[in-house]
């Protein structure tokens, strides 16, 4: 089936209309079943969120413009915000957990909306039904067995049944409608088909497990989507080969249990290094692998070596030397869009975005080895700004010579391992020190917002600063800097700001 032609194309106002109508209307069936028949809340918001789902998927058979979809997005941002704000319409929002599920609902169909209702209108379907569907069943699933053991991957304990409810509705989903809806797929054996399928069901399983808060509302369509184009753009490619793409998965899965058994991940940071491995490798392959690799392995080790070597006492960071979801998120997630962006982008620029995930990787390890060689050095810190004020070991946004030389040894290291593929790309070795150099100089910024901007928190106990809420406090008082800014938002920003720099600099100047 071609959904590049609508089966019926609505003038735009016109398909606005329907689809706000046909919105309301669903949700106003949902406050109708919770006042007239009782249904608890938790039932009308399953019913809700399936019904809406399902609505918003069949976008692509019936408009052949995106810009009433991305009205209606924002617009229903703002209504669930206000909503959840103020308790109302608890046919949608009264869970019985802290949820902003209806809140992400919205953003999640935004970012397809944007990235693939014209670009790939079959995989925007998909997404949506294992939004819609797979969400649902896996809910229904995990809260019919209470009983069933759970896991933590970030801050919502998940079932194994649930999650392996929506595996297996994801794949079927997949199974069912791609090879219906995608015409580079009809005609493909049967078995490439059933890989895909497999392949999508245990990644919907994680990312839909490594949400909270109702996050898997954009985790999960958006993951899938992202993963479904990524597959799409490699195997119907053919100079891509279906042996190396497969070898990526696994390589990844590797990482991720391995360093898990080593102590270097938590469970969570484990499923977190697959999702980033996943598309880091299946994008870049071997040229991808090897960077994220040595910053991975080497960060490791030197984390392992400063928690021995060292008894600093400072700050108190809360999470030790065993990266959690969010710290890998937060170190390879401006890797991830780069290789994402290069599947996305003309394939001109691919290796302008290559070289942009080197500067990203080159920014977390130089912040990286900075901690933990610094951790080590006998003089005390100072910071950037104020400058060179004196503080005390531990402090974040304190830099000491051992830690500076530390972060340029890491950025450069780093920086190296990718200079083979660099240069297959056409960046020779003056391309190589300015990425080096990029990645220090992030890193510096970094120390800078670590001193300033980064928030602080009173421990109750000690009457101490720490750099993390203290656990048990809902509302925790702030000592100085801004609520929300952590240190895992000053590392997303450093390695944003080292691909950044790198795309930019290497691009037009």
């Amino acid at each position: 089936m071609d959904l590049t032609s609508p089966l019926c194309s609505l003038d735009p106002w016109r398909a606005l209309l329907v689809y706000l109508v046909v919105l309301l209307g669903v949700v106003g069936l949902g406050e109708l079943t919770r006042a007239r028949l009782g249904w608890a809340p938790e039932t009308t918001r399953k019913l809700v969120h399936a019904l809406v789902g399902l609505v918003l998927a069949s976008a692509p058979l019936v408009c052949a413009s995106s810009w009433p979809l991305l009205a209606l997005g924002v617009l229903f941002v703002i209504v669930n915000g206000l909503a959840l704000q103020r308790e109302a319409l608890a046919g949608m929002h009264d869970t019985e957990r802290d949820s902003r599920g209806t809140v992400y609902f919205p953003l999640g169909f935004l970012a397809l909306v944007l990235l693939l209702f014209e670009r790939r209108p079959s995989v925007f379907v998909v997404a949506m039904v294992i939004l819609a569907l797979a969400d649902t069943v896996g809910t229904i699933v995990g809260e019919g067995r209470p009983e069933a053991q759970r896991f933590t991957w970030w801050r919502d304990p998940k079932s194994r049944p649930g999650s392996l409810a929506v595996g297996m509705c994801s794949a079927a989903i997949v199974l069912v409608l791609l090879p219906w809806l995608e015409p580079a797929l009809q005609g493909a054996p049967a078995w490439l088909t059933l890989l895909l399928a497999g392949w999508m069901g245990v990644f919907c399983a994680l990312c839909e497990g490594a949400s909270s808060r109702g996050s898997d509302n954009i985790s999960l369509p958006l993951g899938a989507a992202l993963m479904l184009e990524l597959l799409l753009s490699t195997l119907l490619d053919p100079a891509q080969s279906l042996a190396a793409l497969t070898l990526a998965f696994l390589a990844a899965l590797g990482v991720g249990l391995g360093a898990w058994r080593l102590g270097s991940l938590t469970s969570g940071g484990a499923v977190g290094t697959v999702i980033v491995g996943c598309f880091v490798f299946g994008g870049f392959g071997l040229a991808g692998a090897v960077p994220l690799l040595a910053f991975f392995t080497l960060s490791s080790a030197l984390s392992k070596l400063a928690d021995r070597l060292s008894q600093t006492p400072g700050e108190p960071t809360a999470k030790g030397s065993r990266r959690d979801i969010v710290q890998v998120l937060c170190n390879g997630g401006a890797a991830t869009a780069c290789a994402l962006a290069a599947v996305f982008a003309d394939s001109a620029n691919a290796g302008l975005w290559y070289a942009a995930l080197v500067g990203s990787l080159a920014a977390a390890a130089a912040d990286t080895w900075a901690t933990e060689l610094g951790s080590l050095a006998q003089s005390r810190p100072r910071r950037l700004w104020p400058p060179f004020a004196e503080v005390e070991a531990g402090t974040s946004g304190g830099v000491t010579g051992v830690g500076t030389l530390g972060a340029a040894a890491g950025a450069l290291v780093t920086t190296l391992v990718a200079w083979p593929f660099l240069a297959r790309v056409g960046f020779g070795l003056g391309a190589v020190g300015l990425i080096a150099l990029i990645g220090f100089l992030a890193s510096l910024v970094d120390s800078v917002l670590g001193a300033t901007l980064q928030v602080r928190y009173r421990d109750p106990v000690t009457n101490a600063p720490c750099e993390w809420p203290p656990p048990g406090d809902e509302r925790p008082t702030v000592v100085s800097g801004l609520r929300g800014l952590t240190n895992d938002t000053v590392n997303l920003t450093n390695t944003l700001l080292g691909a950044a720099l790198t795309y930019l600099l290497l691009g037009y100047v």
